[in-house]
């Protein structure tokens, strides 16, 4: 896929996004949409793409917040 040819991106949420936030393609195309100032659409877990590699920092977002660690049930 050629970033270029698009203007704009869109994330999707479900599970797909924990394991292409690590994919290098991934982040290539994620890179060119933030680094040109262009349109970037997440939904659900979406956000945790752009997260991965750092360039949510300046940006203004809401989702569900990340855990490093999962949490623990709780026994009754």
């Amino acid at each position: 896929m050629q970033p270029e040819d698009y203007q704009a991106l869109v994330i999707p949420g479900g599970r797909a996004p924990e394991y292409i936030r690590t994919d290098p393609d991934v982040a290539r195309i994620v890179h060119y949409f933030f680094e040109h100032g262009l349109p970037v659409g997440t939904i659900c877990h979406g956000p945790q793409v752009p997260a991965a590699l750092g360039l949510l920092r300046w940006a203004c977002c809401a989702g569900p917040a990340a855990r490093a660690v999962p949490r623990r049930r709780s026994r009754r």
